[in-house]
């Protein structure tokens, strides 16, 4: 939320503050001026008429909010008060300069601020508060001046986050420790299921904030388990290690049936999913869809995953009962081949059958898999004239499919048996007299020895088929197929 909001002003001030032009108005010149200038000029310009409470034009710059930002005498600040400076305008994003006081200043401005009049707990369209933009930059010492300057601790934003949600995200632990010392809510759960032990699991990379939470009394049980959010977002393993020694189980399933290792697995990184197995994470637990945590990998395409699990033991060759293996998953979920040679390279068996008869060649010809892929399956060794229990070989599946020519190229130069008579007796060339769009893949054909006097099962040569395709009809090559 902080950075979303204060992105579009500190575009401006920067563009403003340090491109050391100044155009336009006296009050627009006021602006750079409260930047940098001194105590005495921004004295001297009040006094020959300079605004106090200019705004820009976008609504979101005024002096007071330039010169907290940018001047780092908060002497300059103090006489923009003296003058008139208003402390609780909130520009077009909803900032005041009490919110931005709690990013670039410290207690002294602060203070001086609500000494002024600022409202401590003044929200704005977002449900923010000042004291929830102290987080994010984890000042301590600006978290407990405004505590003792009456910040509301338990108050939520628009989106139903806190200020001990916002710490549990971005702070240490001793601010985490402060906020339950002033009465936060611990065990505060929003419409999003987030506590603040399951946003610490997840997005704090400090286990310190994590335990602080634990040693008092956050409930593990409430909203979204926290061990599968750590090892979804977090890639710290000691966080997975303090929530595993506090009895967070393992080899659970979530809704969608994933355990903690296949959401590391699909999302995080090698360290997350070694110390999880190393704690107990059943490497090859199957899930009541009827996959592993290698298949979470190749769904969430986390290539480096992949030999992590491999080294921790994972069936890498896995047949489900309806006979995908991981192979199979990532051509199913097209990955790319980076991802497959990477399956191949760690064991994956490239010519293995599964119990419908399929390799993964053969798969990803029927899946319409891309050049690179098919490329990838041959050069490690997939058998390119394998046959499929219908008899179909990969060219006749390529060339039915009518593929890109570069495919049929590859298959027959890698030894594809161009003359291979399917049990109807059916050739590479009769499925591409009737199927292709591109002569030059008869052409192709041809070249590799396609011989045009084969006749099938019903007497029909390639010619006979050619003869009903549009996109021969009138080309050359049709003179080639007659016998």
């Amino acid at each position: 939320m902080k950075k979303r909001v204060l992105i579009p002003l500190l575009l401006f001030v920067f563009s403003v503050a340090f491109s050391g032009i100044v155009v336009g108005t006296s009050n627009e010149s006021f602006l750079t001026l409260c930047s940098n200038g001194t105590v005495e000029e921004i004295r001297e310009a009040i006094e020959n008429g300079a605004d106090v409470n200019y705004v820009d034009e976008d609504g979101l710059v005024t002096p007071l909010l330039m010169a907290i930002s940018s001047n780092d005498n908060p002497e300059v600040i103090k006489l923009l008060i003296d003058e008139g400076a208003d402390v609780n305008y909130a520009n077009q994003e909803g900032i005041t300069p009490l919110m931005f006081a709690t990013r670039y200043r410290d207690s002294e401005v602060i203070e001086m601020l609500v000494n002024a009049g600022a409202e401590v707990n003044y929200t704005n369209k977002h449900g923010m508060t000042a004291f929830m933009f102290a987080f994010k930059y984890n000042d301590y010492q600006v978290v407990k001046t405004l505590l003792n300057l009456g910040a509301r601790v338990n108050v939520t934003n628009n989106k139903g986050w806190t200020p001990l949600l916002l710490a549990a995200r971005y702070s240490t632990g001793r601010v985490v420790e402060l906020l339950l010392e002033h009465g936060a809510d611990i065990n505060y759960i929003n419409k999003e299921e987030l506590t603040p032990l399951n946003v610490a699991a997840a997005f704090n990379p400090d286990p310190e904030v994590l335990k602080t939470l634990m040693e008092n009394g956050a409930k593990y049980e409430q909203g979204l388990n926290p061990l599968m959010m750590a090892a979804k977002y977090n890639d710290n393993p000691e966080i997975i290690k303090a929530l595993v020694s506090k009895g967070a189980k393992l080899n659970i399933e979530n809704n969608e049936g994933l355990t903690p290792l296949m959401m590391a697995s699909a999302y995080n990184k090698g360290r997350v999913i070694k110390t999880l197995v190393d704690l107990g994470a059943e490497v090859n637990y199957i899930n009541k869809k009827g996959f592993n945590p290698l298949v979470a990998a190749l769904i969430g395409k986390n290539e480096a995953a992949i030999p992590v699990l491999v080294d921790c033991g994972v069936n890498i060759n896995y047949e489900n009962k309806d006979g995908v293996t991981p192979l199979l998953v990532a051509l199913e979920t097209r990955c790319r081949s980076g991802i497959i040679k990477t399956l191949i390279e760690n064991g994956a068996r490239v010519n293995y059958v599964n119990k419908y008869g399929f390799t993964p060649l053969l798969y990803a010809l029927k899946k319409g898999s891309g050049f690179e892929v098919i490329r990838t399956l041959v050069e490690n060794g997939a058998d390119v004239n394998y046959k499929a229990r219908d008899g179909w070989t990969p060219l006749l599946i390529a060339l039915a499919k009518d593929f890109d020519i570069e495919i049929m190229r590859l298959l027959l130069e890698y030894g594809a048996e161009v003359n291979y008579k399917n049990p109807d007796g059916i050739t590479a060339l009769m499925v591409g007299a009737a199927y292709t769009r591109d002569p030059e893949v008869i052409e192709l054909l041809l070249d590799f020895g396609a011989d045009t006097a084969i006749k099938n099962d019903n007497g029909k040569t390639a010619y006979d088929y050619a003869l009903y395709n549009n996109h021969l009809k009138d080309s050359m090559v049709l003179q080639r197929l007659k016998p």
